[in-house]
């Protein structure tokens, strides 16, 4: 019987010890500013990123959201090489656990594809 309960009570740490209390919920709770951004758009293996003209800054871009039609687009012109795309698009920027850790990272989410001009296209190289 001793062994029952000691076996409950590890699986009880263990099951607790999973449960994290990061505070991701601080960085997600901010009402989300919906906005239209022009800027560059760059589509590598594996990623996405977001060149704002208003800001200089680069944003990288989650797989949700409008994401997969954007991405469907741009690799429809099947470009040579590494090639940035202007697009105005409407969506909203968003803090979230970055990829080191005790850091934060915004991420560009695009809710709505406006103008993803090929004639404003250029290449990387």
């Amino acid at each position: 019987m001793k062994i029952v309960y000691f076996v409950f009570i590890v699986t009880l740490l263990f099951s607790f010890s999973n449960c994290s209390n990061k505070n991701n919920s601080k960085l997600n709770n901010k009402p989300r500013e919906y906005k239209v951004f022009e800027g560059d758009f760059i589509c590598l293996t594996g990623s996405s990123y977001f060149i704002d003209y208003a800001s200089s800054s680069n944003y990288q871009i989650p797989t949700e959201g409008e994401y997969y039609n954007l991405e469907r687009e741009f690799l429809s012109f099947n470009f040579e090489g590494p090639t940035k795309v202007y697009l105005k698009a409407e969506g909203y920027l968003e803090e979230r656990e970055g990829r080191e850790k005790n850091t934060t990272e915004t991420f560009f989410i695009v809710t709505k594809i406006i103008l993803f001009d090929t004639n404003r296209a250029s290449s990387l190289l």
